[in-house]
């Protein structure tokens, strides 16, 4: 077997990475992001959103609550950590 065969890919090197944020990403993001971006950017987006919608890289799910009741989404992400945070979040919104 050669050295590369064990070598992870560049995806999954990510998805590790992701995975363990996965519980402390929403406060990290939330830093940066009101210092980058200011806090209304996912308002923004996230109201032009109409009809059927695909989020990619959905994470944990902090869009969630800005999409409006007519949006029918789906979210996908590479990690499944950050996917089971997004359900949380979506349950708690119902």
């Amino acid at each position: 077997m050669s050295p590369r065969a064990n070598k992870a890919s560049p995806n999954e090197v990510k998805r590790r990475y992701y995975a363990g944020q996965a519980r402390k990403y929403d406060q990290e993001t939330d830093f940066w992001e009101r210092r980058l971006f200011g806090s209304e950017h996912r308002i923004w987006a996230c109201s032009r959103a109409v009809g059927d919608t695909l989020e990619v890289a959905i994470g944990t799910g902090l869009n969630l609550p800005h999409y409006s009741a007519g949006v029918r989404l789906t979210g996908i992400d590479l990690t499944p950590e950050m996917l089971a945070q997004a359900e949380i979040r979506a349950r708690s919104l119902g």
